[in-house]
């Protein structure tokens, strides 16, 4: 299935493309986040100038979730169509990392080093996550996307 949107004028936008794009961005760039950091956690907190942590097994758990999200951001790339549902939950997950990223900014006291050392991968996800947001519009939902009415109803 070709994705396609067109634009006020008229034009036609290669959607399909450019989402695909992204998503293949997305995942590069949770590739590249996590798979470096897994070597470095025990030399991390002497290159930002903070403490170590406690428990880094919490470090590595974090890592594997990113790099999950990385496998799940290069499936969705291959097959836009049928991945609405995965979308949903990539956008979950970068918009309420960057939430949590704030409230702890906020909230919490956090040192300057490891705020310097995250704050451009929270700035990404972001933009991510609204990418993401807007690859919805044109991805075509699911039968389980659509009320039940509508489901239900004869086409």
């Amino acid at each position: 299935m070709r994705l396609s949107l067109h634009n006020r004028q008229g034009g036609h936008l290669d959607t399909e493309r450019f989402y695909r794009a992204v998503y293949y961005a997305g995942s590069g760039w949770n590739f590249l986040a996590s798979v470096p950091t897994f070597f470095l956690v025990g030399i991390l907190p002497a290159m930002l100038q903070i403490d170590p942590p406690l428990y880094p097994i919490f470090i590595y758990f974090n890592l594997m979730t990113m790099f999950l999200f990385g496998c799940i951001q290069f499936t969705v790339a291959r097959n836009l169509s049928t991945s609405r549902p995965y979308v949903k939950i990539l956008i979950w997950s970068k918009l309420l990392t960057v939430g949590i990223f704030m409230g702890g900014f906020f909230l919490l006291s956090i040192p300057r080093g490891l705020i310097e050392f995250l704050a451009p991968g929270m700035f990404l996800d972001l933009i991510f996550g609204i990418l993401f947001w807007c690859s919805l519009r044109v991805i075509s939902p699911t039968i389980s996307d659509l009320p039940v009415a509508e489901a239900a109803a004869p086409h």
